[in-house]
């Protein structure tokens, strides 16, 4: 009798599991016959064959009182090369066109206060330095000239070759003449004036009229001065057009003291002959913009937002990778071609200290590859040159 009931309780147990399993169906994300699904296809492998030039990017450790770090990948090697030189916390770091040159200057680590202006070559010796310094520099395409503003002085220019530094605008007292460009052809020249509790300016001078004064430049854009605002450098697609950006606040704040919720930014194209302005873009978030080289194609990052590339001429959306929700990025570099881009990427989607990497995307594999990681810091300026 004890038999018939062990044999009556495990035919109840079989069909109990056979009624489970029905319910349940076939097994989780199998290919509908009970089998595990295929395992995905491996990443494409990194084209180095296709990488040319140098990286640099500055590294920050603390960003209370730490010195900036510089590093450089020069393909086809991946490992990034620390050059011996220390320049002050948030230190700006550019490249010439032409390479060679190393430009980087500092600030004080507890105030936005702004020392001096450094050129290096690549060996970190010290070829040239200048007490006054700027936010923002331009080095025109054959790397002779840097152009800058700086804060409550007026507009420089620095000659690489002759090492020797001319003031070519007199700011106005309590004003703040930044963001130069220059368009190819060295006829003119661009740049932001802002006087605080007044409206955001573009000015745009002739070459020829230099030194400028503000009676001999010519207002181009004037834009409205709200609790938080920002002007983006001009940048000349060509001799006789130039695009800038500006932003205003959209919504409210966030207990961030310093950044709004979001905000909207308007890309501008001028027209430097017939000083006609038109809304070429209305990008939310925007922080910074990038051309290809070409001109083709524009990435824009964005505050606390992926960033995203567009078509320069339609500003239609470019189809990129879409598995980058977890990486902010605010420098972008593009390569010497134009087929990839050099990224930091910040998993924190905030601007204080996290892991940060680098990371070389290809707009044909649609893959982005890590080349490097430094945890805990800070990722300052990307640049890629020859």
């Amino acid at each position: 009798m004890k038999n018939m009931f062990f044999c009556i309780a495990c035919l109840l147990l079989v069909v109990g599991c056979s009624d489970s399993g029905e319910n349940q169906g076939t097994l989780p994300n199998d290919d509908g016959g009970g089998n595990p699904p295929p395992p995905p296809p491996p990443p494409p492998e990194l084209p180095l064959d296709l990488l040319t030039g140098k990286i640099f990017f500055t590294v920050s450790y603390n960003l209370n009182e730490a010195l900036d770090e510089l590093y450089c990948i020069e393909f086809p090697d991946l490992e990034p090369k620390k050059i011996p030189i220390q320049l002050d916390w948030r230190a700006y770091m550019d490249v010439s066109p032409v390479g060679g040159i190393i430009l980087g200057h500092q600030q004080n680590a507890f105030r936005d206060y702004i020392t001096d202006t450094t050129f290096f070559d690549y060996t970190g010796k010290i070829l040239y330095r200048t007490d006054i310094s700027g936010e923002e520099y331009f080095w025109t395409n054959d790397g002779e000239f840097v152009y800058f503003g700086s804060y409550y002085d007026g507009i420089y220019e620095i000659n690489t070759n002759t090492w020797s530094r001319i003031r070519l605008l007199q700011s106005k007292q309590n004003t703040y003449d930044h963001s130069v460009s220059v368009s190819p052809n060295s006829e003119t020249l661009a740049w932001s004036h802002r006087e605080w509790g007044h409206n955001l300016t573009v000015y745009q001078v002739p070459f020829a009229h230099r030194p400028f004064t503000y009676n001999n430049a010519e207002i181009i854009l004037t834009t409205s001065t709200r609790i938080f605002n920002e002007m983006q450098h001009p940048f000349f697609l060509d001799n006789t057009h130039y695009t800038i950006s500006a932003s205003d606040v959209a919504g409210e704040y966030t207990t961030h003291p310093h950044h709004p919720s979001w905000y909207t930014s308007s890309m501008y194209e001028i027209d430097s002959v017939t000083k006609n302005v038109t809304t070429a873009d209305q990008v939310d978030r925007l922080d910074s913009f990038f051309y290809s080289r070409d001109m083709s194609r524009i990435v824009y990052t964005h505050w606390v937002l992926d960033f995203s590339v567009v078509d320069a001429q339609s500003k239609a959306s470019v189809s990129v990778r879409e598995d980058l929700s977890n990486c902010y990025s605010e420098n972008v570099a593009w390569s010497i071609d134009d087929r990839f881009i050099c990224y930091e990427c910040d998993n924190s989607k905030d601007n204080f200290v996290n892991n940060r990497w680098i990371i070389i995307y290809s707009f044909a594999d649609r893959y982005g590859w890590e080349i490097c990681r430094f945890p805990g810091t800070y990722i300052g300026w990307i640049r890629w040159v020859e």
